[in-house]
């Protein structure tokens, strides 16, 4: 009896689990579909309100409809609410690359649609360089648009189905970041120096107080963007950095990509954008400057090979330092030891570009997803060798494209275009002698400058007419975009276990059914 009881109790606590997990998985499907169908019915306006609404001069400011919009990147258009349209108007700025993101009725202020109360707009005045003031309070708004941090995955889905349902406002991805400085003083602009102003004492970049800076030497280290020095110190953007201003400063960036570093020739020291490199390894060697086969500069030290992972923002170690003597770079794209000739190339890894399998417990990745970048240092040859055997025969019409070497009766054609025009090799050989002769003769023709070059060699590589010259791998710099793509997913992993119990309540029922 008691044995038929706990039987009975173990079937309805079964029926409770299996019920809730029909009931969690229709309220899943419930909500997936609400936001599919949100998002399919949702009208974007952007590109109505462009061609047909009224545009306030150059700005990104539009009235439609006796309604104000504007457009920010990354978002679309957006209503700006609460402004008193007959008096609203926008600043005219004298410099073409200073978006006009900003406007102001008698009341207020818009950062793009948002909209900032403490400006008397009566005095009100555009200061330079994306500062705004009214002789009390200033304020600096970007031109460019930032990502919306604060917006979860959650919030967005709640946001999109009030707005289909409610018509309230839908959710914003994109703003235009703004900063209210802490001075009462009036406010210039400093020339020749993007998003710098001063109020007579203190300098101020996108709006944040530069700690300790002379206002008289302050100054831009040579292009480097983000990079500026006085007298002594050094900034990246509004932020002190440990170096000092001891005139050996150095900026690089790579050609593949957005980092910029700063090099003390003096220490040898490296800043990664704002991120300090290891001083204990200090000093580090840079190679690939000048080069267009990688992705990542490299840092050389005796403790080891290190690139800057801008995702994870900071300094990683690819492998020991196996170079001997004297590092040096002696082509684009080529450096040498003591003992050996090395060359840097590149290459992308995407996700296999194969039907989905729906039922995998894993992330992914989606067909065709980057899933990282990579920079490999390979082996090229001896250096002996190199010096005695690798003979450079000529420069294709200049230095800027390319130029043919010779070792013993073999061709070889050095590239400089780069990754960026589709050529992912540096060096191929040449087991054609009309592309030879073509390459060698190609300052010659009369129509060179019409001529796509890297189109030409592209060809050329298709074709098989040029082959690729693939050393030894010695290590490899990578930059992921997706973190470990094959790892398991927990939402899928829900996913499919609530339709494996599905599975098997439909199962029991069918079996309780046909008992009866």
């Amino acid at each position: 009896m008691i044995g038929v009881k706990m039987r009975g109790n173990n079937q309805k606590n079964s029926n409770i689990i299996i019920k809730t997990c029909i009931l969690m998985s229709l309220i899943i499907f419930l909500l997936c579909f609400i936001v599919i169908l949100c998002i399919a019915f949702s009208s974007d306006d952007t590109y109505e309100i462009e061609n047909n609404g009224e545009r306030y001069g150059k700005s990104e400011f539009y009235k439609y409809k006796d309604k104000i919009y504007v457009l920010v990147i990354g978002s679309g258009m957006l209503e700006v609410e609460g402004v008193d349209i007959p008096t609203f108007k926008v600043f005219n700025k004298d410099k073409e690359d200073e978006r006009e993101n900003v406007g102001f009725d008698k009341n207020r202020i818009y950062f793009g649609n948002i909209a900032v109360s403490d400006l008397d707009t009566d005095k009100l005045y555009y200061v330079g360089n994306n500062y705004y003031s009214d002789g009390t309070n200033s304020y600096f708004c970007s031109t460019s648009p930032k990502f919306n941090e604060e917006l979860s995955a959650g919030s967005t889905i709640i946001q999109n189905v009030s707005h289909f349902f409610f018509k309230t406002r839908e959710p914003q991805y994109y703003f235009y970041p703004y900063k209210k400085l802490e001075t009462n003083k009036r406010l210039k602009r400093i020339e020749e120096l993007r998003n710098f102003a001063t109020n007579g004492e203190e300098i101020y970049y996108a709006g944040e107080k530069l700690s300790n800076a002379d206002i008289n030497t302050i100054k831009k280290i040579e292009e480097g963007l983000f990079y500026f020095v006085d007298k002594e110190n050094v900034y990246y953007k509004s932020k002190l950095l440990s170096f000092k201003n001891n005139g050996k400063l150095k900026v690089f960036h790579e050609k593949n990509g957005n980092i910029y570093y700063l090099y003390d020739e003096e220490s040898g020291n490296v800043y990664a954008d704002d991120c300090l490199f290891n001083t204990a390894n200090a000093p580090y060697k840079v190679i690939g400057i000048d080069g267009t086969h990688n992705f990542s500069l490299l840092f050389i030290s005796k403790d080891g090979v290190y690139f800057y992972e801008p995702f994870r923002k900071k300094q990683e170690r690819i492998g020991d330092n196996i170079f001997k003597g004297e590092i040096k770079e002696i082509y684009p794209n080529i450096f040498s030891d003591d003992e050996n000739v090395y060359y840097l190339d590149v290459y992308e890894d995407w996700a296999k570009k194969k039907v989905n399998n729906y039922f995998s417990l894993r992330k992914g990745p989606f067909n065709g997803e980057l899933i990282s970048r990579n920079t490999r240092i390979r082996y090229l040859d001896k250096k002996t060798t190199w010096e005695n055997d690798w003979k450079k025969v000529a420069d294709i019409y200049s230095d800027t494209n390319g130029s043919i070497w010779k070792k013993g009766n073999k061709y070889y054609y050095f590239d400089i275009y780069g990754f960026g025009q589709s050529i992912h090799k540096p060096i191929y050989e040449i087991t054609d002698k009309e592309v030879l002769n073509y390459l060698l003769n190609f300052s010659k023709l009369k129509d060179r400058n019409t001529i796509n070059l890297p189109s030409k060699i592209n060809d050329f590589i298709a074709e098989g007419k040029l082959i690729a010259f693939n050393g030894e791998v010695k290590m490899t710099a990578t930059i992921h975009f997706i973190e470990d793509p094959y790892a398991y997913s927990i939402p899928k992993i829900i996913f499919i276990s609530i339709a494996f119990s599905l599975g098997l309540y439909g199962k029991y029922k069918k079996s309780k059914f046909s008992r009866k």
